[in-house]
């Protein structure tokens, strides 16, 4: 029978993990802001020192970048907005 490693265990419906193994949630480019912000209060009641985070096309170049979720200053333009 397949055994999960001791960080994938499931303790009241939820993943047990060492407090320190998740530092940030990164969020995809085309992420809501509603989505976002609802992760960011979740990991602030139960996770208070992971950070969200959003990755971010650039308009100059074909590239992505990783930046700090604002909900004041949502990057996503677009029709999921």
């Amino acid at each position: 029978m397949f055994q999960f490693p001791p960080a994938m265990h499931v303790v009241d419906n939820r993943f047990a993990v060492p407090e320190d193994a998740l530092t940030a949630i990164v969020l995809g480019c085309c992420t809501s802001r509603a989505v976002g912000i609802r992760i960011q209060e979740l990991l602030a009641k139960h996770w208070p020192s992971v950070r969200v985070k959003q990755m971010v096309k650039q308009h100059d170049r074909y590239e992505l970048e990783v930046h700090d979720f604002d909900p004041r200053r949502h990057w996503l333009v677009s029709r999921y907005s």
